[in-house]
């Protein structure tokens, strides 16, 4: 191997493990985010604000389709409604969302994980912080953790 490409695959090789070497000492965990987002305390208030647009949305819909004769204003009706519920769902979502990741990013940050990841990506190892997570949550709302959620 000439010297020129072995100087090359030494640099290369130094690059790839000064990006990497925190990596590799870092602590790495994870969460079932789908069984946070229904543990967290509002999720039933938002499920119900949310039940409550889309009935909503459905009356005004049906009042509006009433009037309407021809297909292609009947299908921007449809589109309209449709960006109308995407938007609450994105909206009453994002909250829980935003909150999960606030709660997860402070118990990470308590038991020095620089890494968390959703539990589907884990294949082997890792630690698994979700009861932590919920903890964290219902202690915040003054509140302690309802027994069917305990994963004990």
């Amino acid at each position: 191997m000439p010297r020129k490409n072995l100087i090359l695959l030494v640099l290369v090789l130094t690059s790839i493990f000064l990006v990497y070497s925190p990596l590799l000492a870092a602590e790495i965990g994870y969460v079932d985010f789908e069984y946070l987002f229904i543990a967290h305390p509002e999720y039933s208030i938002k499920s119900q604000e949310y039940q409550s647009i889309i009935e909503k949305y459905i009356q005004e819909y049906e009042e509006a389709a009433k009037e309407i004769t021809e297909q292609e204003e009947l299908n921007e009706l449809i589109t309209y409604y449709d960006a109308k519920v995407i938007a609450a769902d994105e909206e009453l979502s994002g909250f829980i969302i935003d909150s999960l990741k606030a709660y997860v990013e402070k118990v990470a940050q308590e038991n020095s994980i620089s890494l968390v990841l959703a539990k589907n990506m884990v294949i082997y190892g890792g630690i698994d912080l979700t009861e932590l997570v919920i903890e964290e949550m219902y202690r915040s709302y003054g509140i302690s953790v309802p027994s069917y959620l305990r994963l004990e």
